[in-house]
């Protein structure tokens, strides 16, 4: 569930190496103003959920990325605005989903495999009256299951640094899986990925697992703090390796953020 903000967007760059300064008096109910600015884009009303979609025309290099709806445009809408703050400035990180609409009635496509494409913004500011326009990735990944955006939230991942997180779950015969990716928030680079959970529950194999993973921050010697990452429960090891006998699962693994490659990395 997105949350509800009010914001005020001044210096929005836009194409072509072009700037131009726009005062943009954003509400809850007011969302069209980023979406037109931010994807250059028709804004309308979905009747079913009075939320706002942003229609917009991908280029060439778009129309392979992203979901592309019955109408041969794309259909963007707000999904999370998350608020932190950092080194005495605000920060909201809005999260837009394009999704592939079937028809008019915003249908959505649900198969199995289908997934909403991910884009994020991030505005700043400082005495809460203006917002400023940082950056934007357009697309950032494609991430869901059954056409659906499943969840994104903030991860403090320093003292000053926050990393996006989004989190999902999918399932088909008869296995079940969660897993986290983190996203940092300077270049929006994909900084680590993991499985957090798997069960084969609904398979009916005889040789049946159920484990989980769960993350922990601690401080390191790093741009960005250490994960600690736990795991418990029966399954292979490693885990994604299915032709390994199924044992008990214990133990920690550390990860440490890499300054050279941008990701957490695992210390052996």
């Amino acid at each position: 569930m997105r949350s509800l903000f009010s914001i005020l967007l001044c210096a929005i760059t836009v194409s072509a190496g072009v700037s131009q300064t726009e005062y943009l008096t954003v509400a809850n109910n007011d969302d069209s103003l980023v979406l037109a600015a931010l994807f250059n884009a028709k804004v309308i009303m979905n009747p079913d959920d009075s939320s706002l979609v942003a229609i917009w025309k991908p280029n060439f290099a778009e129309a392979q990325e992203f979901n592309i709806s019955y109408d041969s445009m794309c259909h963007t809408v707000i999904e999370e605005v998350l608020d932190y703050r950092s080194s005495g400035k605000r920060y909201s990180l809005i999260v837009f989903a394009t999704y592939e609409y079937v028809d008019s009635t915003f249908s959505t496509i649900d198969c199995h495999a289908c997934a909403p494409d991910i884009s994020v913004a991030l505005f700043s500011t400082i005495n809460d009256s203006a917002w400023e326009f940082e950056r934007m990735k357009k697309h950032l990944t494609r991430f869901g299951a059954w056409g659906k955006f499943q969840g994104a939230d903030l991860q403090k991942i320093g003292d000053n640094a926050y990393a996006l997180e989004l989190t999902g779950e999918n399932g088909g015969q008869g296995v079940w899986e969660e897993s986290i990716i983190l996203y940092e928030l300077d270049s929006f680079g994909e900084i680590f990925f993991c499985k957090t959970h798997e069960d084969n529950s609904g398979s009916g194999d005889k040789n049946m697992y159920d484990w989980d993973k769960k993350l922990r921050f601690v401080p390191g010697k790093n741009t960005y703090n250490d994960i600690i990452l736990t795991k418990k429960g029966r399954g292979h090891n490693p885990t994604d390796n299915y032709d390994s006998p199924i044992v008990k699962l214990t133990g920690k693994n550390r990860y440490k953020f890499s300054e050279e490659e941008n990701k957490y990395i695992l210390v052996k």
